[in-house]
């Protein structure tokens, strides 16, 4: 009577595990990559949603030191992140909206800003300082 073989040989486990171990290879760095472009745009949606209150505060010539909830502005809170803290400085022509991520985000964004700049136009414009890589820059930002 001829007996058939049931079950996985040796070698075979060994190139699924192999497989899987190229594709964790490929895999890890560039989800690693993904949290940071996307933790980027999180706070650039952030910042850029804050802009009509920042220029209402240009318009009023308020003064951005001032706790922005006491003038009236309800929702413009500078610690509201979970990524970053928020600053308002400069009222008037060069008026800044600075996204500082240094709370809970990946190493390749800790410590980084993004910046939205008012210019004499009133047209605001965005940057990012602090050596950021250009893969993790938003659309519409430049890297300084």
């Amino acid at each position: 009577m001829k007996q058939t073989q049931k079950g996985f040989t040796l070698i075979e486990l060994m190139i699924v595990v192999a497989i899987i171990g190229i594709l964790a290879a490929i895999a890890i760095p560039q989800y690693q990559n993904y949290i940071a472009r996307s933790q980027m745009t999180t706070g650039y949606s952030t910042v850029r949603s804050l802009v009509t209150a920042a220029e209402e505060m240009v318009q009023r010539n308020i003064d951005p030191s001032l706790d922005p909830a006491e003038q009236g502005f309800v929702g413009l809170k500078t610690d509201a992140s979970t990524l970053g803290t928020i600053a308002i400085t400069t009222p008037g022509a060069n008026t800044k909206i600075v996204f500082t991520y240094d709370k809970n985000v990946t190493p390749a964004v800790k410590g980084k800003t993004l910046t939205l700049v008012r210019d004499n136009d009133g047209l605001w414009s965005c940057e990012t300082a602090g050596g950021l890589d250009i893969r993790y820059v938003p659309d519409g930002c430049t890297n300084i």
